[in-house]
């Protein structure tokens, strides 16, 4: 094979393999949350045992009916009152704190965002509902500012590890040229099988290893 079609190959491999995309989830890598907190603060306005509650099929149904757009906020906020809360006084403006109020920052992720996004895209792909969102974009708008895609499940009508959601999140990008961080395995491997590049987050010192390896310069 001549000398300039085997550069021309090792260039096309290499640019194969070149990561022009970062792309995270939200929830316990670039914000914390605890969804317990949900479960005491309703059991506590409606009488009801938080764990008996966090077990119920029918709580569980309308958090992923949330997370799938099929139910707003609002509806959300009928359904688990007509469900559990008749008779018990909590407004809707409680709810909504009761039910989003359960986010922290991951600061060190969150401060390396404009570095990162000086040198690649960055995209967000996020299993989540629009309470929750309203509550992240109003009181934590750092973390949302550098990205230039936003994928949202109860926007598409999809939930990870669904391939639309992964779709939705390379649009206009080839997967092959994206790195995924995500805190759940089975959406590491589904993004895998989706053809892009995928770590589990674990903390900062096994994500900055991982950048490493794909040549991620965080200095």
């Amino acid at each position: 094979m001549p000398y300039i079609a085997m550069v021309w190959i090792l260039r096309e491999c290499a640019y194969c393999d070149m990561i022009t995309t970062l792309c995270f989830d939200l929830g316990n890598v670039l914000l914390f949350f605890d969804h317990v907190l949900i479960a005491r603060r309703l059991g506590e306005a409606f009488a009801v045992d938080p764990e008996r509650l966090c077990r119920d099929p029918r709580f569980v149904s309308l958090m992923v009916r949330n997370e799938s757009g099929e139910l707003d906020g609002r509806r959300l906020y009928r359904e688990i009152m007509n469900a559990y809360g008749k008779g018990a006084q909590l407004s809707f403006d409680a709810f909504k704190e009761a039910w989003s109020d359960i986010f922290t920052p991951n600061t060190e992720l969150i401060e390396i965002l404009p570095l990162l996004a000086k040198r690649y895209q960055l995209r967000m792909l996020s299993n989540t509902n629009d309470l929750h969102i309203d509550w992240c974009m109003k009181n934590y708008p750092e973390v949302f500012r550098h990205f230039e895609r936003l994928v949202f499940s109860y926007e598409i009508g999809s939930r990870k590890p669904a391939p639309e959601a992964f779709r939705a999140l390379c649009l206009g990008v080839k997967p092959e040229h994206c790195l995924y961080v995500d805190d759940i395995l089975s959406y590491v491997e589904a993004a895998r099988e989706w053809g892009m590049h995928a770590v589990q987050y674990r903390g900062m010192d096994d994500l900055r290893s991982a950048f490493s390896s794909f040549d991620i310069d965080l200095e």
